[in-house]
């Protein structure tokens, strides 16, 4: 079972392809990774076993229900993803307009458990750390 930590800082070439860094290289089990959007403008990045488990999540969605249109939304969202012979892989355009993701920006690409997450990176991001002490003060750790 994958189970990916941490974070890692790094850049989008000039032809918008990134590698999956060699720090979560080593946790992806045998098969493809796909592309999903993901909440706060991240492209979440799945490996193929949970990938499927979202799609079987997201089927069991019936038409009358309210989740519906976002349901099949987000199931046309899943992009497989191609790597070339480099280990590079290239950011689609809806991803990258969804990201807000430019030529040669900064990403972090960081660790979710089961699936990674690709960002935008921010020179003038900071911790929030308000949301970091009320996570602490909620859940039992």
């Amino acid at each position: 079972m994958n189970r990916f930590i941490g974070h890692v800082d790094h850049k989008i070439d000039a032809k918008y392809r990134v590698r999956i860094p060699t720090e979560y290289r080593s946790q992806i089990e045998e098969g493809k990774l796909f592309f999903i959007v993901r909440p706060n403008r991240c492209i979440g990045v799945y490996p193929e076993a949970k990938c499927n488990e979202l799609v079987e999540q997201l089927s069991a969605i019936k038409t009358n229900d309210p989740n519906y249109a976002f349901a099949n939304f987000l199931v046309g969202s899943i992009t497989e993803i191609t790597e070339d012979d480099q280990g590079r892989i290239v950011i689609p355009n809806f991803y990258r307009e969804y990201a807000g993701l430019s030529s040669e920006c900064k990403v972090v690409t960081t660790g979710c458990i089961d699936h990674l997450e690709i960002a935008l990176r921010k020179d003038d991001e900071k911790i929030d750390l308000e949301r970091v002490e009320l996570g602490f003060s909620s859940m039992p750790l």
